[in-house]
């Protein structure tokens, strides 16, 4: 007999491990036939077609989510509470609300459904475990690991306050891979867990591993290999132990950069250099100036290797290490994710001991690590440490690219071509036979991601490795806005800012031949501004930042970026079929800053004025559009305006609310724009991404004495393929 209080999820979980062991997954490891068998001892009828709900914790967000889906899926839903039952059906107050009842009648709702929504941990193992699309309400560390696992994680809905309304959770599962994943776990998920002896002297008992950076020198020096690089929730490189490995030695702990920094004779002001290489093919090749390719070529007339990060076949990056100039192109560019570093000291150790020069390169973390791990100095060992703003998670990059590409076989950030192609924002991609280009953060949601920081980590954060005193012998990054102090620069193919750090840097800077070098010119350290990681706390975390990170393991990379980035979190209700923009000065008004426009109603006319001084870029005029823009799809701007100006133009921008990234729809260009005259434009265009969900005036183009915008309409319409 059931009580008042019901608790179906343990009534799950206590049945599935009287027949196995007592393990969070036990339900999840019941067969699928087991259940079934179950079901048939129940007498209850059930409808042929419905979806179920089982809510253990109702709120008023869970009911609203549960009644879209249900409206979205067009089928009947019927509900189960848990708990206190009368308590608990009043909140949800849904209609089908089933009575209270026993496990196998429990359980044949769920094997009969088409469709499941639950926000409990061990019916969601059933759901699984019955090969149910579900839907699954939290974001609990338990069901996260246990989805990722099984390649299910995109089916939650973590925030029921702002839940996705796309059709995407609503898509059949391939259950294929997650039914292989329990097969070949379950062995491994159904042991008894068994008590570890103490591992109080390992680094992953003293450190805090969201602050371990995965240099991998603890891991390199265990002399039992207890320690290996894992990825963490998060898809961070991060120490992991195998406690009945560890002797307890204390040599992990010692040799942590993070925990202690090395020692650091390094000049406490280095001298800088702004730096170009007079070869062209490695110029263009390179991120900046060249300069790296260049110190390598030295190392390898002295017979030494060269030691970098490198793209592997599965699209992740790794340290290599090369012996061969032929082999550069695998080392040089930026590659905007953290690196597998493996074994790396270790050979590089074994490298420096039989006499051979290594060159190694590597982040400012990467560097100190490789310090700690020798414990000495070596005269035939160059470090070269990179300016590194942040190093995002490959799960992160790897998200992008299923949710970008169909068949990504090349990667390339920093793409350079033509003759100011200088930019952090370029990358070239190739997507099985097609080559593709994207120019920054409007068309590249990679790009639009990285540079709004909502990929920054807890141990970037905390970085302490960023000053200006380093730690490599020589340190490389970009020499941002350099043509703004001296003129005179080249800077339209890149410019390398060189960090020379101490006597042995110096000596091997100047070991380039001159033959190789077309700029080589020393420059305030100050001017080093526009790279500005050079120094500790550039790097913060914000709410924004926050978002991602609870997002991104539930939700596609693009969805993950508008939930932290978008006001409206990305979640537009909108009529299918309506006008992405409809202006009508009667129900809908520009949106902008009261310091910088001001708006005027007059002759069927919105009059757009720039306030004195305040014609600068950024300052935008908003419309919100209805609905966000597909880039599948085409769309004609219908506009009809005077337009009063100094400027000789005016853009019409789409624009993305999250963050900076805009595109030019239709242009409007005159000789004199003196206000008088009507214009209509009637123009078509295809967004570059799926962000846009603004439209935009920008101040800068409303300039000078008197200067207007009248509207008198502004629409945007799909045109039908």
């Amino acid at each position: 007999m059931k009580t008042h209080e019901t608790h179906y999820g343990k009534e799950l979980y206590y049945h599935a491990v009287n027949r196995l062991s007592q393990n969070d997954r036990a339900v999840l490891c019941t067969a699928k036939a087991d259940w079934k068998a179950l079901s048939e001892n129940s007498s209850v009828s059930v409808p042929s077609k419905y979806m179920l709900a089982y809510i253990s914790n109702p709120d008023k967000n869970k009911r609203k989510a549960v009644q879209f889906y249900r409206g979205k899926l067009e089928m009947e839903c019927f509900n189960i509470v848990d708990g206190s039952y009368a308590e608990n059906k009043k909140m949800l107050d849904l209609r089908n609300t089933l009575p209270e009842m026993s496990l196998t009648d429990f359980v044949k709702y769920f094997a009969n459904s088409d469709f499941v929504i639950t926000d409990e941990y061990y019916s969601l193992c059933l759901a699984v475990s019955l090969n149910k699309p579900f839907i699954y309400f939290g974001d609990d560390d338990k069901s996260a690991d246990m989805l990722t696992e099984l390649g299910l994680n995109e089916r939650v809905v973590f925030d029921t306050l702002n839940f996705p309304v796309n059709n995407r959770l609503l898509q059949p599962v391939d259950f294929d891979f997650t039914n292989k994943t329990i097969t070949e776990k379950m062995s491994e998920w159904l042991k008894r867990e068994e008590v570890s002896k103490p591992v109080d002297k390992a680094v992953t008992s003293v450190l805090d591993l969201n602050l371990c950076v995965g240099c991998s020198a603890c891991v390199n020096v265990c002399p039992k290999g207890a320690l290996s690089l894992k990825p963490d929730k998060y898809g961070y490189y991060c120490t992991s132990i195998e406690p009945e490995k560890c002797i307890n030695c204390g040599l992990c702990t010692k040799t942590c950069p993070v925990l202690e920094q090395p020692a650091n004779k390094n000049f406490i002001m280095p001298e800088c250099y702004s730096f170009i290489t007079s070869d062209e093919d490695i110029l263009m090749k390179s991120s900046s100036g060249g300069v790296f390719s260049l110190l390598a070529d030295e190392v390898f007339k002295r017979g030494g290797v060269v030691v970098g990060g490198a793209w592997k076949d599965d699209l992740t990056v790794g340290h290599i290490i090369i012996d061969k100039k032929e082999d550069m192109p695998k080392l040089r560019k930026s590659k905007y994710l953290q690196t597998y570093m493996g074994d790396t000291y270790k050979k590089v150790k074994e490298y420096l001991e039989n006499g051979r020069f290594v060159l190694f390169s590597g982040c400012g973390c990467q560097a100190a690590g490789l310090k700690k791990y020798l414990r000495k100095e070596y005269e035939n060992l160059l470090i070269v440490d990179i300016f590194c703003h942040y190093s995002p998670s490959p799960m992160f990059f790897k998200k992008y690219v299923q949710g970008s590409f169909s068949n990504l076989n090349k990667y390339e950030f920093r793409y350079k071509h033509g003759d100011n192609c200088w930019d952090c924002l370029t990358v070239k991609a190739n997507d099985g036979d097609n080559e593709i280009v994207r120019h920054g953060s409007a068309e590249d949601e990679y790009q639009r991601v990285f540079h709004s920081e909502l990929m920054l980590s807890e141990h970037c954060a905390n970085c302490k490795f960023q000053s200006r005193q380093r730690y490599g012998d020589i340190s490389l990054g970009d020499f941002w806005n350099i043509q703004k102090h001296d003129t005179g620069i080249p800077h339209g193919k890149g410019v390398s800012c060189v960090f020379v750090n101490n006597e042995k840097g110096r000596r091997f800077f100047e070991s380039i031949p001159e033959s190789m070098i077309k700029l080589k010119k020393k420059a305030p350290v100050e001017w080093v501004g526009g790279n500005g990681y050079i120094y500790q706390g550039k790097n913060k975390l914000t709410q924004k930042n926050r978002d991602f990170y609870k997002a991104i393991r539930f939700m596609p990379f693009e969805e993950a970026a508008n939930y932290a980035l978008k006001p409206d979190r990305g979640m537009k209700v909108t009529v299918d079929g309506s006008n992405p923009l409809q202006f009508d000065s009667r129900f809908l008004h520009f949106r902008f800053d009261g310091n910088v426009w001001e708006e005027h109603f007059r002759d069927n006319a919105v009059y757009l004025r720039v306030k004195d001084g305040q014609a600068k870029p950024g300052n935008y005029a908003v419309l919100p559009l209805g609905k966000m823009l597909d880039k599948n799809k085409t769309y004609m701007l219908h506009a009809r305006f005077k337009f009063k100006s100094d400027s000789k133009v005016l853009y019409f921008h789409i624009k993305d609310s999250g963050s900076k990234a805009l595109k030019v729809i239709a242009t409007h260009r005159a000789e004199k724009n003196l206000g008088q005259n009507r214009f209509e434009i009637h123009q078509t265009f295809q967004p570059s991404s799926n962000i846009f969900d603004e439209f935009v005036f920008g101040a800068s183009q409303v300039r000078g004495n008197g200067a207007f915008i009248a509207i008198e309409y502004i629409y945007i319409t799909e045109i039908d393929d």
